[in-house]
């Protein structure tokens, strides 16, 4: 018999109950949806969504805790998800909107924008974080293309 690790066994229905309570509260959809967790398939994530729970890998948890802080600090800061949908012009986001650098391929959007948000005066994290999210999206290929349903600049 294998057992499953300990995240699994503990973490993984709280981290999805919660993650789809901040999914309602954004009005995210599932390209969205799909994106910040990982990009698990679309009946993977409607199974998760009508069972409220499923085994989440590491990353899938780590993305979760990255997305619970970031709605932590939108509350703090703006009292609203509004600033999610907000094209943006400090360098991290360079016109984009914050959900659409969250929900690039790689985890380092999710990273990036919890530290912008959580820097004193919203901006000392994003000269360095510009630069990361600029080699995610060439390596990913989708520079100036669209990406979660949503246009990325």
């Amino acid at each position: 018999m294998t057992r499953r690790p300990l995240y699994e066994q503990h973490v993984s229905g709280p981290a999805l109950a919660a993650f789809l309570r901040v999914s309602a509260a954004w009005r995210l959809d599932e390209p969205q949806e799909r994106m910040l967790l990982g990009q698990p398939s679309p009946e993977t994530l409607r199974n998760w969504k009508q069972n409220r729970t499923g085994a989440l890998s590491l990353d899938q948890v780590e993305r979760i805790s990255y997305v619970l802080r970031i709605f932590r600090l939108l509350q703090e800061k703006h009292g609203s998800a509004g600033w999610l949908v907000e094209p943006r012009q400090e360098p991290i986001f360079g016109g984009r909107r914050p959900i659409d650098v969250m929900c690039l391929e790689d985890i380092r959007g999710l990273r990036q924008v919890a530290q912008f948000l959580d820097a004193p005066g919203e901006g000392a994290a994003a000269e360095i974080a510009s630069d990361e999210i600029a080699a995610v999206e060439a390596a990913s290929g989708e520079a100036g293309g669209r990406r979660g349903g949503q246009r990325t600049k």
